[in-house]
């Protein structure tokens, strides 16, 4: 995958190391793929839940 836009791909990057931070002892991850509370765009939301659904 690659993130031709830099601050989209730091904004996922983020996403993903908080993700980690919050769920990371755990076996299974469940959460909303879109978090309006998150300072991450929808938009990169949606691109990362994507590509980790495309993965499995």
């Amino acid at each position: 995958m690659r993130w031709k836009d830099p601050e989209a791909r730091q904004e996922a990057l983020d996403m993903l190391v908080r993700l980690h931070t919050l769920y990371g002892e755990q076996t299974e991850l469940i959460c909303r793929r879109v978090d309006t509370a998150s300072r991450i765009p929808t938009k990169t939301q949606a691109r990362v839940w994507d590509a980790l659904s495309e993965a499995l």
